[in-house]
This record gives C-alpha cells, sequence and structure tokens, in this order.
C-alpha cells in the first residue's frame, strides 16, 4: 500500500483509491467508468467495510468532490 498523502497525484492511466477510515491508498489502473477529472476515488476497504458496500465518492486533483459525471 502508498501511504496517505494530502495530495495525490494523479498518473496518466491511474486512479488513487483512498480508504476514508483507515486512510489505506493504493494506485489501480482507471476505468471506463470514472470521471475524467478524477483523481481519486474514496471507497471503504474490505477491512474497513465490515462486508458492507460502500459508495465511491470521486474527487479532482484539487480535492474537489465530483458530483455530476
Amino acid at each position: 500500500m502508498l501511504p496517505q498523502t494530502e495530495t495525490t497525484i494523479a498518473t496518466a492511466g491511474t486512479i488513487a483509491l483512498v480508504c476514508p477510515k483507515c486512510s489505506k491508498t493504493l494506485q489501480v489502473a482507471r476505468d471506463e467508468t470514472d470521471p475524467v477529472a478524477a483523481a481519486r476515488i474514496e471507497v471503504m476497504c474490505p477491512d474497513c467495510s465490515g462486508g458492507d458496500f460502500s459508495m465511491p465518492e470521486y474527487f479532482d486533483a484539487a480535492g474537489q468532490q465530483i458530483l455530476d459525471f
């Protein structure tokens, strides 16, 4: 796992998955359904979700949540 940083830098073709509870971070390949401006996705990791599903929240490189996509 990559360390959590205040600013996540997106690299071409990848996006950061961040658990909002424990801050575990993983850089993964972008999916075609990811908003173009998204640099980070916050979603609970398997360790923190307790088996429940969490809704992903998308953020741009400036840290602003993307609501319309």
